[in-house]
């Protein structure tokens, strides 16, 4: 019997002595043993493969996250503050930067009123585990609309990593200092 097309020829499987032909169910049947525990073996040796890697890569990723959790609350601190100093220019009011009583926070207001916040500038909620602390002579940082701040630096604490936010006295710059 021969077969009718090309794709009813099973190809070649190897054996001992060379390669043969296998016709019918015996070639289907040769084919499957042969790859279903291959199969098996080789998503096993995947799966150790990646438990390897992750066991390499996972103790190096936690101090890297704290790192990039720390700059990027530094980044949004200090456009926080940049946002106070610009309300102050655009309202013509002094506003004030100050912590919350949990340093977790900060709160711009405009000086002297204790009422709601002014124009873009409010309350920045820090990241989970992120705290400040503020050092200025008031013990809060002041823009004014002419152009002058009352200097002082914002520090962030990150686990045992911190970083700074300096605010200039006079130019009003907002620098983050690592």
């Amino acid at each position: 019997m021969t077969p009718r097309h090309r794709a009813d020829i099973p190809p070649p499987l190897p054996t001992a002595t060379g390669l043969r032909r296998l016709n019918g169910a015996g070639a289907v049947a040769a084919a499957r043993r042969g790859t279903a525990g291959f199969a098996l073996v080789e998503a096993m040796l995947a799966l150790v493969l990646v438990a390897l890697v992750a066991a390499l890569v996972l103790p190096w990723a936690g101090p890297a996250r704290g790192r990039m959790t720390l700059d990027a609350e530094a980044q949004r601190a200090a456009a926080h503050l940049k946002a106070a100093r610009d309300v102050a220019e655009r309202t013509g009011l002094p506003v004030a930067v100050s912590l919350n009583p949990a340093g977790d926070a900060l709160v711009a207001r405009a000086d002297g009123q204790s009422g709601s916040t002014v124009g873009g500038a409010g309350t920045l909620a820090l990241a989970p585990g992120v705290t400040a602390s503020l050092a200025a002579q008031s013990g809060r940082i002041v823009f004014g609309p002419g152009g002058a701040a009352e200097a002082g630096t914002l520090r962030l604490l990150f686990g045992d990593r911190s970083v700074t936010i300096a605010v200039r006295a006079f130019t009003e710059a907002v620098e983050v200092v690592p």
